[in-house]
């Protein structure tokens, strides 16, 4: 069977081809369903980037919100979670397409409110895919060979740490990076299928090692080691206690574990699970979207969670609450104190309580992996993206290349000259400290999630013949609405929460607001454009979406 086929294919009127031959650049994508549920898993695995969140959660909460229990905050946050992952995972099994929420909402509303906000989804996915592939450098490579050279004794190991952190080396190895995964996307599906699992096995391989130290190591353990390996640092027998002391001194209090700033600190126990619904923008290359997109997102939703929370109580459990407190409000509010060689991220500490020196250097490489591929799979989401955009006439025809092995090159390519323009500024400017993250990421599922609650009613045909999983109604209630408004109530919360904490969401005020709307504008504009345009050469743009784009 060709991988073209798709063995949940929808038989409704809405999903014909137009008549029209120019609708469509062509009348099929080009694009293969290589991809199965387990490659999404690991995809959408890699997208929440457990890595980082196991590093640096809880010492973030315990800096945004004193007194929260990340552990609970994120079984919560999973909780929260599991209605965004059922409205993209179901939409996603509704409509097995490339592009995500520009294709629903382009079907369930208009083509200018899914371009728009797909637009925005675009920009923050080359920035982060920039972003990322500088940080590998200057906060994997460097964190890693600061911890490792100090656990085990290698001063020039550290040294090479700060050297990679330098602005020079960050761009060169970012770009290198971010060369490395053009390479492997514009070879096609099977090396990114291979890069997926090559990478991915090791980097869970030292996320298990690292529980596995915790889950065997006592908090006297860890005073002890800790004692020892910071003596140099502090100068102190007592490292330990010379920490406490340190933000004790500073104007640090330890406040006890506490049931509201756990809950104030919800946004940042579901903000660990972004990106674990990414499988849902390359819908076009999943074999049995019905089943494998719903698979995928709930299963990484799942497998993420409980590590998260297993981690974190090991966390608190052995390095201590009153320490995870004082060691945060030294590193984030008095960094003139802090004194220890490393920022404090989890494998530091796991480092510190394991003699093993091949342990040490498997939960090393399993911290860079995590974060360099973000890099590697950057071009994934963003590239199929503006394939859809090109396919569906609103962008050039020329990004709608695809090769003979399914890939589309052009705007695999076009997505890293994008993002290395972003690493120039991340690395050089402070151009990209305007850029609120957060607070876009939400209003794109805010408006993505409408298209769920309208599909049952404004597109029955559609919905009536999708996989019987989208179907399936509670108290007379499809499923997919129910969800869809949870996931409103949600990101609706998150979007005045992050305007109120500027702490949590990241940069605010009228430029960093100026820069959002900048962002949406311009994919309004850019629409407008290209309706004329394409008006002029006799094409309506409307009227591609009186069916869901073929295959």
């Amino acid at each position: 069977m060709s991988l073209l086929t798709e063995t949940e294919t929808v038989k409704a009127p809405e999903l014909t081809v137009s008549d029209q031959p120019d609708v469509y650049v062509r009348r099929a994508t080009g694009l293969v369903r290589a991809f199965s549920w387990t490659d999404m898993l690991v995809l959408n695995a890699f997208g929440t980037n457990l890595g980082i969140v196991l590093a640096l959660t809880v010492l973030s909460g315990a800096s945004l919100f004193p007194g929260s229990n990340m552990s609970l905050s994120v079984l919560l946050g999973m909780v929260l979670c599991l209605f965004n992952g059922l409205t993209y995972g179901l939409m996603a099994a509704a409509m097995p397409r490339s592009g995500g929420e520009f294709v629903w909402l382009s079907y369930t509303i208009h083509p200018l409110v899914g371009f728009a906000t797909n637009w925005g989804l675009v920009i923050v996915f080359c920035f982060a895919y920039g972003m990322y592939a500088g940080m590998t450098a200057n906060f994997g490579f460097a964190a890693t060979f600061a911890s490792l050279g100090t656990i085990m004794n290698l001063p020039w190991m550290v040294s090479l740490g700060t050297l990679v952190a330098t602005p020079n080396w960050v761009f060169g190895l970012g770009t290198l990076f971010i060369l490395i995964s053009i390479v492997i996307f514009v070879v096609g599906p099977k090396a990114v299928r291979t890069f997926l699992w090559v990478t991915f096995v090791p980097a869970m391989l030292g996320t298990i090692a690292s529980l596995a130290v915790f889950l065997s190591t006592s908090h006297e353990a860890f005073v002890s080691t800790f004692n020892n390996a910071m003596q140099p640092y502090t100068n102190s027998a007592n490292s330990y206690q010379f920490i406490l002391n340190a933000a004790k001194g500073a104007g640090a209090n330890f406040p006890a574990m506490a049931i509201m700033p756990t809950l104030m600190a919800l946004p940042l126990g579901y903000w660990a699970f972004v990106g674990f619904a990414n499988s849902a923008y390359v819908g076009g290359e999943v074999k049995t979207p019905g089943r494998s997109q719903p698979l995928a997102i709930i299963g990484t939703l799942l497998l993420s969670g409980i590590i998260y929370a297993v981690m974190f109580w090991k966390f608190y459990d052995v390095v201590g609450w009153d320490f995870t407190n004082a060691v945060a409000y030294l590193y984030f509010s008095a960094p003139n104190l802090y004194t220890l060689p490393s920022p404090p991220v989890l494998n530091f500490f796991v480092g510190l309580v394991t003699a093993n020196p091949y342990v040490n250097i498997l939960i090393g490489v399993s911290f860079i992996l995590w974060i360099f591929m973000l890099v590697g799979l950057g071009p994934l989401v963003p590239s199929r993206c503006m394939f859809t955009w090109s396919f569906t006439r609103i962008m050039p025809e020329a990004l709608a290349k695809v090769d003979k092995r399914g890939s589309p090159w052009v705007t695999v390519i076009v997505s890293g000259i994008v993002a290395e323009i972003f690493l120039y500024l991340f690395t050089f400017t402070a151009m990209l400290n305007l850029v609120n993250y957060t607070i876009i990421w939400a209003i794109i599922f805010f408006i993505g999630g409408i298209s769920a609650i309208l599909l049952p009613y404004t597109k029955k045909a559609l919905f009536d013949a999708s996989p019987g999983i989208v179907k399936k109604k509670i108290g007379g209630i499809p499923l997919l609405v129910i969800a869809g408004i949870i996931n409103e109530a949600l990101f609706g919360f998150t979007i005045i929460f992050s305007i109120i904490n500027p702490a949590f969401s990241g940069p605010s005020g009228a430029s960093a607001y100026e820069m959002i709307g900048t962002i949406f504008i311009s994919g309004i504009v850019i629409y407008i454009i290209s309706h004329f345009a394409r008006k002029r050469q006799g094409i309506d743009l409307t009227l591609v979406w009186k069916e869901v784009p073929p295959e």
